[in-house]
């Protein structure tokens, strides 16, 4: 009879084991569900206030259909969450509220009742310190609040309603009373007709198939869920193999084309200096000098003069002295081309280097001499040039006349 009470304490040991599995996954789905809705209703906000801004263009394209359908039995990550606002121009807010949705994950506790957990859940983003500032200049996020106590209330089903009331009426029974139940119990052990171990034979049996029909549903479910981060994994994987390739791919542009510009550079010193020499021939030692001298002559005519600009003025002029013919690799971000001797087109340098600080400081290098077709992307890996912009030369400064056109890819 001892066997088969450790066997029904072990097995209900193995159920609560599982039971808290599930009441941890409840939570972590209801964590990210509240940040969902907390970040949609700050970058819903957000937008209204300032709809042209890139902000409240990215939550109009992207943002607001991602996050709106969001539900609790299947939320977006918190990893998906914190890529979908970065890569949409909410870097900002995205540093700020990933900590506090992982303090909140931390909270969690098997002992915790469904009140209790549910008061974690919401009270962790709503009380944490240095989430408040932003709750207090965005409203829109506290009229939630109590939205999503509700919802809690009514998904999270596998927590206790209350805990478990310990046995302290025990001690209230009598010492008589205590004697009798003693004296009782041994009775029946001691009486070879009783039914106990016979019932208790049949609730075993029945409970061990129930049990197992329990673990093997869990173990299902755990399973799934695993298979599903794994994807997700996968999927992350992939897409930084593609990034770095890319990345390898624009390296390898960018040196053929310093190393073409250099092979070019020299051709033209070539010419110049071929063209030295036959200039310097006298019609006596050379009778083809002339004749040779004219086909060199119109093909340097129709030779473009090339020049390289460093970031421009916030006017959006250059100054002549530091429009030079050849590019620095480490301050030059516009090619100009000149048209006359007054006139010049020009465009943005398409190099890797030249990408990484214009997008880092565009109000500085881009916004001045560019106009910008679509929103600004913080991971852009190509600055095209769609149309070429005219500068003219003014005594000591190259003002601009019209500004070139630009796409981020």
């Amino acid at each position: 009879m001892s066997k088969k009470i450790k066997l029904l304490v072990c097995m209900l040991f193995i159920f609560g084991l599982a039971n808290a599995q599930d009441s941890k996954e409840d939570f972590e789905n209801a964590v990210d569900y509240c940040a969902c809705k907390i970040a949609y209703a700050y970058t819903n906000q957000y937008a209204k206030q300032k709809p042209n801004s890139n902000e409240g263009k990215s939550f109009e394209k992207t943002i607001k259909t991602k996050i709106y359908n969001c539900e609790i039995s299947n939320p977006i990550s918190n990893s998906e969450l914190s890529e979908l606002l970065s890569k949409n121009n909410f870097d900002t807010f995205s540093k700020e509220f990933i900590p506090v949705i992982n303090i909140v994950l931390e909270s969690f506790e098997d002992s915790l009742t469904k009140k209790e957990a549910i008061n974690a859940i919401v009270d962790g983003f709503y009380e944490n310190s240095s989430f408040k500032n932003i709750i207090t200049t965005y409203p829109d996020i506290n009229s939630i609040k109590n939205d999503l106590k509700t919802e809690l209330d009514n998904s999270l089903n596998s927590f206790e309603v209350e805990k478990k009331q310990s046995t302290n009426n025990l001690k209230k029974k009598t010492e008589t009373e205590w004697k009798s139940e003693i004296k009782r119990l041994e009775n029946s052990i001691n009486n070879e007709k009783s039914i106990l171990p016979k019932w208790l034979s049949v609730s075993l049996i029945l409970f061990s198939f129930l049990l197992s029909i329990i673990l093997i549903f869990l173990l299902f479910k755990i399973m799934s869920s695993l298979n599903n981060r794994m994807d997700r994994h996968r999927e992350e994987l992939e897409r930084l193999k593609l990034n770095n390739n890319y990345s390898s791919v624009n390296s390898n542009n960018s040196q053929f084309e310093r190393t073409l510009n250099r092979k070019i550079s020299d051709l033209n010193d070539a010419i110049s200096k071929l063209q030295n020499d036959i200039g310097n021939l006298s019609p006596t030692q050379n009778p083809k000098a002339v004749s040779i001298s004219k086909p060199i002559q119109r093909q340097e005519e129709k030779k473009q003069e090339i020049l390289f600009a460093p970031a421009p003025d916030k006017d959006g002029s250059f100054n002549v002295s530091v429009v030079v013919s050849s590019e620095n690799q480490s301050s030059s971000f516009y090619k100009f081309t000149l048209l006359d001797s007054e006139r010049a087109k020009f465009e943005f340098i398409n190099s890797e280097r030249a990408i990484r600080d214009a997008v880092s400081s565009y109000e500085m290098i881009l916004k001045p001499v560019c106009t910008f077709k679509n929103a600004l992307n913080q991971n852009a890996r190509r600055i095209t040039t769609t149309k070429e912009g005219i500068v003219i030369k003014q005594n000591d400064k190259w003002i601009l006349d019209t500004k070139a056109e630009i796409t981020y890819e």
